[in-house]
């Protein structure tokens, strides 16, 4: 242990107050020991680091922490978990001899299930949380932290797609649903396969309970872990925290075998139920002096009082009249610094579960910034299968990397702040460059459609109250996919109403390159709309066959319709759009279906007008493809050269990283120079009264010249900066001047842009010419004012 002069007199002797609880403690010991002779002795009054023996409870020091990520239980239970190294008992079926204080636990960084229950108790109870120490029995795997048997908890679980069945409306008009073509019999073999499946999975986990059971000292393992109660904090129901993992369970979990008792920082309770069939049954109803036993009344937990044990002609005696004092806690305050904090995992921590290897690392410890890595492993050839990586204080915002060895592909998901956005991006990776890229962009709360989308103000999915009308991009892309095959984007909230826009690339391109090659022939682009309900008839979809020379519309489905209309376009031979107002147009260039057989058939210039206006969007999306392509090869440019040179941000408050905030705390501590004195401190008559002589007193009439040359000094430099400030004012009014005559001479042979250079100038010059006259009249009035 560390040198004894950094702790109190309290961890190395007892006062008049915990040897009288000692007592209580070895009374009440051997009262339990006459009662249940068969039970084990119970944990009330171990040595503790230096040999001295303490109440269990006053073991507990409860303290609230100053890190926000530790206020609630999920938080202090990982910190645990992670901080602490794991060792066994040196008997497992005896209680410990000595448990030690949790300041000497952090210390060491290492403990027994005991020392790990007390400190994650300690810090429990000092952010509010109604919790306890359990001491019972387990099974070989949890007291021996061995989670090789037990699938990774942290894997990330794919979404659960769950069927609706709607209810079927009667309709003596509604068409008939087509016959189920599908074969029943093929149908019953697939779900006996189904079950057959099932039935060996659960055989499969039966035996490997099974082998739990073949244990020799099943059921008297001991061990140590953490039960919370509901009730503070907005608890719902009771749950256990197995200390050495950091993981929530359940109070009916199949590894806890049983319980002796439990306390905390006030008092101690022995459970009375039976536990032969494990603790499913338990009630944690701790004022039920049937179920437990209490060593100290308490108001805390007040006990049910049974009414047939009171006589009628009594009157009801207080019960809490002979209340103990439980002693303070022996323990000094637990203090966690940053530095223990952010090296919680002491730089690296490997667990094996039986598909997975975890890996976590503390923040800074690797270059990447990576701070946990789980590689997921095949059952059968025993190969890693994929790999769910997490960074933090990445400078390009990644958070989240799965990568699959088999396939090649790669997810990445970014936290908002991205340069251009980037909410997530997947895709097939070959040696070369991307096959197939998916890049998802973050977009905000649209005051035209009053949603909330994705965004970029807040992390994971998480709604955000922004200002109305901010979005992460102008355009409103939310989604871009691209292959050597296509391209499509995706977009929300637009003002044009164009949710789609795809162009599909030559087949005879049989290599994307996306790296810089945007010459691929464009086969076809499609756009898609939605659905503008103030209009009779709105375009649906626009479809620009361009190996085909033919532009096709298709208009939404009215209402009461069953078909949609639509019209087709073919161009001219030889068409450019350069030379679109050259172009000759005649009925044969156009065909059209109209749902309305009656509606009047539209006039030639409307359609010409409306033939013009899709020549000009298919040069406009053509333009908006290339666009594309070409952000795309800069997004992938950009990744590429995030990903060679990793950059970590390190917080202003963080002074042991951050360089600069180190060296102006330094400077902060440093005493105060002449040069470096504020300018409160500074003697502005020094210079006047140097030229006096510095005299120690002064007399009335040198206090009188004293303020006159002060007075002068302060006119004459008014008066020269007055004098710069007209110079500047003459010099930029004359230049003005000189314009406005070269203008004159030369205007009727001055082109466009000529003009507009002009008229910029004169806007500047103006501009300045105002600003050094209102400086002018601010200094006069100074002048005028105070001589």
């Amino acid at each position: 242990y560390a040198n004894k002069d950094y702790y109190p007199k309290s961890y190395f002797e007892n006062n008049e107050q915990e040897k009288h609880m000692l007592s209580c403690c070895e009374n009440f010991q051997r009262q339990y020991c006459q009662l249940y002779p068969d039970r084990k002795l119970l944990l009330l009054a171990p040595k503790n680091e230096f040999g001295v023996e303490k109440f269990i409870c006053s073991t507990i020091r409860p303290t609230l922490v100053k890190h926000l990520e530790m206020y609630n239980f999920i938080g202090c239970s990982r910190f645990v978990a992670d901080y602490l190294t794991f060792k066994p008992l040196d008997s497992p079926i005896n209680l410990p001899s000595v448990v030690s204080s949790p300041t000497t636990t952090l210390k060491l960084q290492k403990g027994t299930c005991f020392d790990y229950a007390i400190l994650l108790c300690s810090l429990l109870i000092g952010s509010g949380y109604d919790a306890y120490c359990v001491s019972g029995y387990a099974t070989k795997e949890v007291t021996l932290m061995d989670e090789s048997l037990k699938d990774c908890p942290f894997l990330l679980k794919k979404d659960e797609i769950k069927e609706i069945n709607q209810k079927e409306i009667l309709n003596k008009y509604a068409v008939k649903p087509p016959k189920c073509l599908v074969s029943q019999f093929e149908t019953q073999m697939e779900a006996k396969r189904i079950a057959r499946i099932q039935e060996e999975d659960y055989k499969r986990k039966e035996e490997e309970k099974h082998k739990i059971l073949k244990d020799n000292l099943y059921g008297l393992r001991v061990h140590c872990w953490v039960l919370v109660l509901s009730g503070k904090r907005e608890v719902p129901e009771n749950f256990f925290i197995e200390t050495l993992t950091g993981i929530s369970k359940p109070v009916d979990h199949y590894e806890y075998l049983g319980i002796e008792n439990i306390w905390n920082h006030r008092n101690v309770w022995i459970n009375m139920q039976d536990c032969s069939e494990g603790i499913k049954k338990i009630s944690y109803d701790l004022g039920d002096p049937i179920k437990w036993e209490f060593m100290f009344p308490n108001k805390d937990k007040p006990f049910v009082i049974l009414p047939n044990l009171l006589d009628a002609n009594e009157e009801e005696e207080d019960v809490y009249d002979d209340i103990v004092n439980i002693p303070p806690s022996w323990v000094s305050k637990i203090e966690v610094s940053e530095k223990d904090f952010q090296t919680s995992c002491s730089g690296k921590k490997t667990i094996l579960y039986k598909n997975a290897k975890l890996d976590k690392f503390c923040e800074y410890y690797n270059k990447d910034g990576l701070i946990s890595k789980i590689s997921v492993l095949d059952d059968v050839e025993d190969t890693i299968v994929e790999v769910q990586e997490i960074f933090k204080h990445r400078n390009d915002r990644l958070e989240k990397r799965i990568r699959n060895t088999k396939t090649g592909w790669i997810n990445d998901q970014f936290a908002p702040g991205h340069n251009y956005g980037l909410k997530g991006r997947e895709g097939h990776y070959r040696q070369g460059g991307y096959l197939f890229v998916v890049i998802t962009l973050s977009q905000l709360y649209n005051s035209e459609t009053r949603t909330l989308t994705s965004k970029a103000a807040a992390r994971r999915n998480e709604l955000s109250a922004v200002l109305p009308g901010t979005c992460s991009r102008v355009d409103g892309l939310v989604k871009r996919e691209q292959n050597e095959k296509e391209i499509v984007e995706f977009f929300k909230n637009r003002d044009d109403y164009l949710t789609i826009r795809q162009a599909y690339y030559d087949e005879d391109v049989k290599k994307f390159l996306p790296q810089g090659n945007n010459g691929m022939s464009i086969k076809k682009m499609v756009e898609k709309y939605d659905h503008q309900r103030d209009k009779k008839e709105s375009i649906a979809e626009k479809s620009f066959l361009v190996s085909e020379e033919r532009i096709m519309i298709k208009y939404h489905l009215q209402d009461n319709r069953i078909t949609a209309s639509y019209r087709e376009f073919m161009k001219p031979p030889g068409f450019l759009i350069e030379k679109l107002h050259q172009m000759k147009f005649s009925k044969d260039m156009t065909s059209a279906y109209l749902v309305d057989a009656t509606e009047e058939p539209i006039k030639e210039l409307p359609v010409y007008n409306l033939f013009t206006q899709l020549l000009l969007d298919e040069k406009s999306c053509e333009d908006k493809i290339r666009e594309s392509e070409a952000e795309m090869s800069k997004i992938l440019m950009e990744r590429k050269k995030e990903e060679v040179d990793v950059k970590l941000l390190v917080s202003i408050y963080d002074t042991e990283r951050n360089t600069k905030a180190k060296l102006r705390k330094e400077k902060q501590k440093q005493p105060l120079t002449e040069d470096t004195k504020p300018d409160s401190e500074l003697d502005y008559l020094g210079p006047f009264l140097t030229k006096m002589g510095n005299p120690e007193y002064l007399k009335q009439s040198d206090a009188l010249k004293l303020k006159e040359d002060c007075l002068n000094y302060l006119k004459q430099r008014l008066i020269d900066k007055a004098n710069k400030i007209q110079e500047c004012f003459e010099k930029e009014t004359s230049i003005l001047q000189q314009k406005q005559a070269e203008f004159q001479e030369k205007q009727n042979s001055m082109t466009k842009e000529e003009e507009e250079e002009y008229l910029n100038f004169c806007k500047k010059v103006m501009f300045k010419i105002h600003i050094l006259e209102l400086r002018l009249n601010r200094f006069y009035n100074i002048l005028c004012s105070n001589f």
